[in-house]
């Protein structure tokens, strides 16, 4: 399998660097722990722009811990956020899949069927694949969510789908740190163990990285599916079918091989 080595100066590259602030400008959001705002940011942007460069070339990536907030979920349950450093977004947004190569390298493996945070696709996308699939005469649904996603993706996991396409040590130890930073909650840090937190500019990408063993894995398995995220539809001709794909999904969530599988 072919891997991708010396990504650090392609990645954070002054151009790209400076290309990775306009987005995250774009995007807007608060401020994180150290209360530096974007417009703050852009007053001096030549000067952070700068230092970050010269950081990135000269030592492993140590980013802040992220400010938790909650928002709200529904009626009764509330969403956590976490919101890094305008600087800790900046290096992120430079691994966005929008913009760089390290973006490239997983995007162009993912599903057909995921559309979540992913180039020139969106929520209306999905709808038009699940409508296709219901004139194909897919008609019956199982609607379903990974609970906690986000807040539960094993380190491990992560790391270990990062390191079948890159090779470049300085960039996974870096992306690690990212994992690792800690969370700010009524002004405790805590250590960060698990997961990648929403809010995270990076936290998408790393997310579909997991979310594509689903898609994978159902896909072998012979099922029509939408997934954006962590939400996700199966679909099938008949209900009968239905139990059978919603056993198929708890197997792939708990790292089980499927034990059913349907042709087309």
């Amino acid at each position: 399998m072919l891997k991708y080595h010396s990504l650090r100066d392609k990645v954070f590259s002054l151009k790209n660097l400076s290309a990775a602030f306009q987005h995250v400008k774009k995007n807007k959001g608060k401020a994180g722990l150290d209360r530096v705002s974007i417009r703050q940011f852009e007053r001096d942007l030549e000067t952070n722009i700068l230092n970050i460069h010269k950081e990135l070339k000269t030592d492993i990536y140590k980013p802040s811990p992220v400010l938790r907030v909650y928002i709200p979920k529904g009626r009764h349950d509330k969403r956590p956020l976490g919101i890094p450093i305008v600087k800790d977004r900046v290096v992120q947004q430079a691994f966005s899949p929008r913009m760089n190569l390290s973006g490239a390298i997983f995007e162009k493996d993912f599903s057909d069927n995921s559309f979540g945070f992913r180039p020139d696709r969106c929520c209306h996308d999905a709808i038009k694949r699940l409508e296709q699939y219901k004139q194909e005469g897919y008609a019956s649904v199982l609607d379903a969510d990974i609970k906690a996603f986000y807040d539960t993706i094993p380190h491990k996991l992560i790391m270990d789908r990062l390191r079948e396409k890159i090779a470049d040590g300085w960039v996974l130890t870096s992306i690690e740190n990212m994992l690792k930073a800690g969370v700010m909650e009524d002004g405790i840090v805590h250590k960060t163990t698990e997961g990648t937190p929403q809010g995270g500019v990076i936290s998408p990408l790393l997310a579909n990285l997991i979310g594509d063993i689903i898609d994978k894995e159902l896909e072998k398995a012979g099922y029509k599916f939408v997934r954006y995220a962590d939400d996700f539809v199966v679909m099938t001709k008949s209900k009968e079918d239905l139990p059978a794909a919603l056993s198929c999904v708890k197997e792939i969530i708990e790292g089980k091989p499927p034990n059913e599988s349907i042709g087309g």
